[in-house]
């Protein structure tokens, strides 16, 4: 029989054999006839036909028992439910290895064993391929419980805590395989297949790490993105050391309630290896990553970050912040993700409705907007990044055009919060929108969003002279220069010319930005022409400031689009004109006196100026003009 082959020591080939045979029956039955089998199995129940699944299923049983009473290793049993993972990962729960570990873990015994040789199975084998099997078995385990069929996989879902806790075991060595599994290619690190599916494995245990420790600390219920929005605050305050601390039901055990606050560092580490992964190719998703290590550093920084400190009144208050935002950060980093498709829009809905309610119930020099509103704030906003960072192509602009009348004004009201850190988010969405849509170039749709509803908003904001203009400064000049052929730059070079005095100044910083950022090139698309000739006009302002910043503009550009005009304003009957023409001219000539071409640009000028009206030249003007080209 072979129940005798199990419990004999010598013909261990023979053994290894049948089982062998046995879980290539079980891993190739059809889900159907295999659940019927495991439904018909009983304790009573004999063995069965030879060759079929109820023998089968009758030798794992008898297998798995004596293994766990034994205290041996279950490899024979459980490699092959992990190759099978691995070469049908493709395939929707209801497998044929989720079907048997489901069985197996309705026992208490059998899960204990089961679940302890799992994780030690990647802890002490160094197969690439297996490693990659257990990571998607364990993360198809672990996201069992948000899947539907609620009566069928009770055996996972009533043991779902304690196997996450047993399988965290696991995190460092998932985070040894993701730092070590990178290669660089054109100087920017890319992930194998392998730490991939370790990092997204590694996501799954500590977001549901998160989930646990929530419901086991004994606390109000959790923040959540839906309903009526408490607050979750993203940057933890020294202030709230002050107040009573979060305690524990008196039976319960630290340790265990703290598990994710132990692996911080783990998290820490996990979160810049996806970083150095996503800087290149998924810029505001990237964007969205560095504000969660930054807050992960803080986190760690006000409630200590010591496995020697857990419990303490600090990091209790830690391992609640920690668990209520990671419990969302997690589900958003994932690199794969199948279910993300079904849920990006409702997650979207939520991160909007909460940035919008809490903007709304904490303006503006509110004594609590640091506690409740701000913080908040940046936390819905960070979700924000990491999920539209995620979009590509069409998906972005579906996105957009299903979102974006309501995305936009919400957006644009955070920039008058006045705190650098929501503008930086908010400018770094609105590059990712314009970038996106540029390449959308000619479509109707991503047109008029742009020139109809975006750009006319961010130019409204430059009507005053506050935090929101400066951030709206930058942003519409990254997108002039690289769009300098639509009506946005002229616009901008109209307010410069006849605006107000405060637009006039918004404006001249939205023109400096956009020489800074083309001054080692000057593309031929940007009209410096235009833009040299709108600075000209400023050098009469009646504003000193603007005078100067123009002055020191003009220097910057390429002299060729600079020096004609100027030479005429130094004959210029307005003494003001003609001051600030020479000194900025003498700046000219300073800033390229290496460059002969210069020289002769300012002769060939001066010249035609000359020529054209001899007479009506100013001696005193043009003897100036000498002294100048003599400088050094």
């Amino acid at each position: 029989m072979e129940e005798e082959l199990i419990r004999r020591s010598e013909p261990e080939s023979l053994v290894s054999v049948t089982v062998a045979r046995f879980m290539s029956t079980l891993l190739s039955a059809r889900p159907k006839k295999l659940r019927e089998s495991i439904s018909r199995l009983t304790p009573d129940s004999q063995k069965g036909v030879s060759g079929s699944i109820d023998e089968a299923l009758w030798f794992l049983e008898k297998c798995v028992i004596d293994a766990a009473e034994r205290d041996e290793a279950m490899s024979e049993i459980l490699v092959p439910i992990i190759e099978h993972t691995l070469r049908f990962k493709d395939s929707k729960h209801g497998n044929p290895a989720m079907i048997l570990l489901n069985w197996l873990f309705q026992d208490e015994v059998l899960f204990q064993a089961v679940s302890r040789n799992l994780s030690n199975i990647i802890l002490r084998n160094e197969d690439r391929f297996l490693a990659l099997g257990w990571c998607l078995l364990i993360r198809r385990l672990v996201e069992c419980e948000d899947t539907g069929d609620q009566g069928f996989w009770h055996g996972i879902r009533e043991k779902h805590s304690m196997f996450v806790e047993i399988v965290s075991s696991c995190v460092p060595h998932l985070l040894m395989i993701v730092r070590n599994g990178s290669i660089l290619q054109d100087g920017y690190e890319v992930p194998s297949r392998l730490s991939l599916s370790a990092a997204d494995c590694l996501l799954s245990i500590t977001g549901a790490l998160a989930k646990r420790d929530n419901t086991l600390i004994n606390r109000p219920k959790s923040p959540t993105i839906t309903g009526s929005h408490q607050p979750v605050a993203l940057t933890p305050n020294i202030s709230e050391k002050k107040k009573k601390p979060t305690s524990l039901p008196e039976d319960s055990n630290i340790e265990t309630n703290c598990i994710l606050w132990n692996h911080m560092e783990d998290l820490t580490r996990l979160v810049q290896c996806l970083f150095a992964w996503n800087r290149k190719t998924r810029l505001l998703h990237a964007k969205g990553l560095s504000q969660v290590l930054k807050w992960l550093e803080e986190l760690k920084e006000h409630h200590g970050g010591s496995q020697k400190e857990a419990g303490t009144e600090v990091s209790m208050g830690g391992a609640l912040l920690l668990s209520s935002c990671w419990k969302h950060y997690s589900v958003l980093l994932h690199m794969e993700d199948q279910k993300f498709s079904k849920i990006s829009k409702e997650l979207l809905e939520q991160y909007l409705s909460g940035i919008k309610y809490y903007s709304e119930s904490y303006p503006q020099g509110c004594s609590d907007t640091k506690n409740g509103g701000i913080e908040t704030q940046k936390f819905f906003l960070n979700c924000l990044c990491l999920l539209l960072g995620r979009f590509e192509g069409k998906k972005f602009e579906s996105i957009l055009s299903e979102y974006g009348m309501k995305l936009v004004p919400i957006l644009l009201h955070q920039l008058r919060s006045n705190n650098e850190e929501i503008s930086e988010g908010v400018v770094a969405i609105f590059k990712a929108v314009f970038f996106k849509l540029q390449s959308q170039s000619g479509d109707s749709f991503s047109d008029t969003m742009c020139m109809d509803v975006v750009i006319p908003s961010l130019l409204h904001l430059l009507d005053e002279r506050d935090g929101a203009a400066k951030a709206v400064s930058v942003l519409l000049a990254d997108y002039c220069s690289k769009n300098a052929g639509n009506s946005c730059l002229s616009e901008i070079l109209q307010r410069l010319a006849s605006g107000t005095t405060v637009q006039r100044l918004n404006s001249l910083d939205v023109i400096s930005e956009v020489i800074l950022m083309s001054k080692d090139s000057f593309p031929s698309h940007i009209p410096w022409k235009e833009i040299a000739d709108c600075l000209l006009k400023c050098l009469d302002d009646e504003e000193t400031c603007i005078c100067k910043q123009t002055s020191e503009l003009l220097k910057s550009i390429e002299p060729s689009f600079v020096l004609p005009n100027l030479v005429n304003l130094i004959y210029a009957p307005n003494g003001k004109v003609q001051s600030s023409a020479t000194e900025t001219l003498l700046g000219v000539l300073k800033h390229h006196k290496e460059d002969f071409d210069v020289i002769c640009m300012l002769l060939t000028s001066l010249s035609n100026i000359q020529a054209l009206d001899t007479a009506e030249s100013n001696g005193h003007s043009t003897e100036g003009i000498w002294l100048l080209i003599s400088l050094p």
